[in-house]
């Protein structure tokens, strides 16, 4: 099971008011949530980027539960990531037709490695603002989900036995090797290259 991977905004959509900033999407709080204008122009490009190194995209969840407002919430969307294939281009990972006050996701046929993707909306359910309560990128990158070790933390890998040094990002071996990751964390190995996958299958939950 993958997490959720840290997101910053690198696209910005049109927002009604910065209390309805594209950032909401990412709070986990009943009220809050991205908001267009009044009658947004479709397609809507959100773009996003994973602040942890080496990420893998497993699924994308999204919550289009706005109280109030459920027409204006996201309907028809895709995903997108950079396109191997040319420079400045982007491939769609699924295209999906999202319910209304619901949480769904799209789990990918298999894991796709990209430290940016964009969710591009072309349509919303009538209402007239386009609106999105959360988006939550799910899979692995360097440091989501691996233990934060402070200096003197004993460490073991298979045979071997060492103690984490240098502010917790060096593992110094008793044979004399050092073990090298990113500050405050350790971990063992890399995660499997993966390979690029153009389907997903969705699943939603109220």
């Amino acid at each position: 099971m993958g997490k959720p991977l840290p997101l910053v905004v690198r696209e910005r959509p049109p927002e009604y008011s910065d209390a309805y900033a594209t950032e909401r999407l990412f709070e986990d709080a009943p009220t809050s949530y991205w908001c267009s204008p009044t009658g947004p122009t479709f397609p809507l490009v959100l773009g996003f980027e994973v602040t942890a190194p080496e990420a893998s995209i497993e699924r994308v969840a999204f919550d289009t539960r706005i109280k109030g407002w459920l027409t204006s919430a996201a309907k028809l969307v895709a995903v997108e990531v950079p396109s191997d294939g040319y420079r400045g281009g982007w491939e769609r990972l699924f295209e999906v037709e999202l319910e209304q006050d619901m949480v769904q996701q799209v789990i990918l046929a298999a894991p796709v490695t990209a430290q940016s993707l964009r969710l591009v909306i072309a349509s919303n359910h009538g209402g007239q603002y386009a609106a999105l309560a959360r988006v939550q990128v799910i899979g692995s990158a360097i440091g989501v989900g691996e233990a934060m070790l402070p200096p003197g933390t004993p460490v073991t890998d298979g045979q071997r036995q060492g103690v984490v040094t240098a502010s917790g990002y060096v593992v110094r071996w008793s044979d004399g090797q050092e073990s090298f990751a990113p500050a405050g964390m350790v971990r063992f190995s890399a995660a499997a290259p993966a390979t690029k996958g153009r389907r997903g299958r969705s699943t939603a939950s109220s």
